[in-house]
């Protein structure tokens, strides 16, 4: 077994050996029927290591998923590649990616299938990754679809096959044949896809609605903060930073003395936030990286050597930020809950 299969070791063989009750000094041309069949059985039942990628040529993810964005120019997108799996003695591999809304138009989702690299053009109704795409429950992960067909919603979806041997339908090689451990794959790659587009949109869902809330309290609490400074005879409060208080977000403001220039940062959120603050002075960049518990304050302080060119701090890593210019999405980087 180990000369004959690839990355079967001694711990591996021997496991074999013991659960299907052979002796390892047996020759396996002297063996029959009963025997061989013990011997298929205890290799299902241990974990192999997956068979090596060198034979098998990814896109990769990175690819994927940039090819993706400038092509559709989608609001988001995302790529996984999964572990490299076996069928009847071929090594395969699935990647899938997944591009929704941005420049994106029309009503149902435009599938992409690819076998080594390749484009399948025809027979995409017969091809087991359209069968796969449309076996899944996409309302699952916030998309519209009529039953056991694509979404119907802005999004494309790219399933690429890697293999030393694509099983294809017919010698024209438009479509794949319906092999159980390829679907499998593939199906759970389009879960994962799924979940993170899920993830995306839900987290759009409550930007939108915490953006309604803070409109609505952009327009009444100046007001508010007026009448009450009026009233009392002191001085006016940050509105900002009592709608930040409110609504839990992280508040950014800057003060400037002359020619020096202070921002404070207040995170008033009940999670931990990593992001980056950016400060443009003539043509220099002026860069720093927060992590701020919560109810944190920190104040940074700085010489200005020049004109500011930004209005407001400029902040990459979050997207609930009062007093601030958010240029940048939030990633992995940022999130810690």
């Amino acid at each position: 077994m180990k000369s004959e299969f690839v990355r079967v070791g001694d711990r591996i063989s021997e496991e074999i050996i013991k659960i299907s009750g052979l002796n390892s000094e047996d020759d396996p041309k002297s063996m029959g029927r009963k025997e061989a069949e013990k011997l298929i059985e205890a290799f299902r039942k241990v974990d192999l290591l997956p068979p090596p990628v060198e034979c098998l040529s990814p896109i990769g993810e990175k690819i994927i998923m940039k090819s993706l964005m400038e092509r559709f120019s989608p609001e988001f997108v995302y790529a996984t590649t999964r572990k490299p799996k076996v069928y009847s003695g071929h090594p395969f591999l699935i990647e899938v990616g997944i591009a929704y809304g941005g420049n994106i138009k029309g009503e149902r989702a435009t599938l992409l299938r690819y076998a080594n690299k390749i484009p399948l053009l025809y027979q995409q109704s017969g091809c087991a990754l359209t069968q796969v795409a449309e076996s899944i429950n996409w309302k699952n992960y916030g998309l519209n679809q009529a039953k056991s067909e694509l979404p119907a919603s802005p999004c494309v979806i790219l399933i690429h096959l890697a293999s030393t041997n694509i099983p294809y339908i017919s010698e024209s090689k438009e479509a794949v044949a319906s092999i159980p451990e390829i679907m499998e794959e593939i199906r759970l790659a389009l879960q994962d896809c799924g979940r993170k587009l899920k993830e995306y949109l839900e987290r759009k869902k409550s930007i939108q609605k915490r953006k309604r809330k803070e409109n609505e309290l952009m327009r009444l609490i100046p007001l508010l903060a007026d009448k009450i400074s009026e009233i009392v005879e002191k001085e006016r409060v940050d509105p900002n930073r009592v709608i930040a208080r409110i609504v839990g977000s992280v508040y950014v403001s800057r003060e400037i003395n002359e020619n020096r220039s202070k921002i404070i940062v207040a995170n008033h959120s009940k999670s931990r936030k990593r992001f980056r603050i950016y400060e443009i002075v003539e043509r220099t960049t002026k860069k720093w990286e927060l992590d701020l518990s919560p109810d944190e304050v920190m104040e940074i302080e700085y010489e200005l050597n020049g004109k500011l060119v930004n209005k407001k701090p400029l902040i990459e890593g979050i997207d609930e930020v009062i007093g601030g210019e958010i240029i940048g999405t939030p990633s992995s980087y940022n999130e810690d809950s």
